[in-house]
C-alpha cells in the first residue's frame, strides 16, 4: 500500500501550495508577489519532482518538460513560471492587484490538474 501514501503527500503538499497561493492572493500589497509567488512554485518543485530552487528559468523549463504530470499543468506551471521571472527581473515594476489574481488563479489551476 506503498502508493497510497505517496498519492496522499502529494496531495497534501497540493493542498498547502493552494494555500500559500491563496494567502499571497488575499495580501494588500503586491510589491514583492512576483517573488514569493515565483519561491512558491519552486518550492512545489522541489518538494514534488526534486527539480533544484537554484535552477535558471531556462533550466527549469527544460526540467519541467521531463516530468510525468498533466500536459495542461505543466503548460500553466511554464506559464507562472516565465510571467514571474519576467516581472521579477526584466519589468520592473510589480504586478498589479488584477494581474496578481490571474497569475495565481492559473497557478491553482495546474496544481488541482495535478491532483485529478
Amino acid at each position: 500500500m506503498w502508493f497510497l501514501k505517496k498519492k496522499k503527500k502529494k496531495n497534501n503538499s497540493i493542498s498547502e501550495t493552494i494555500k500559500k497561493l491563496n494567502n499571497l492572493k488575499g495580501k494588500r500589497i503586491v510589491k514583492n508577489s512576483s517573488e514569493e509567488l515565483n519561491g512558491i512554485i519552486r518550492t512545489f518543485l522541489k518538494e514534488e519532482y526534486n527539480l533544484s530552487q537554484s535552477l535558471t528559468i531556462e533550466e527549469m523549463m527544460k526540467e519541467l518538460k521531463k516530468k510525468r504530470m498533466n500536459k495542461q499543468a505543466k503548460l500553466d506551471l511554464a506559464a507562472v513560471l516565465i510571467e514571474t521571472y519576467e516581472k521579477e527581473y526584466k519589468s520592473k515594476t510589480p504586478f498589479t492587484k488584477e494581474q496578481l489574481k490571474i497569475i495565481i488563479n492559473k497557478a491553482k489551476r495546474a496544481l488541482e490538474e495535478m491532483s485529478a
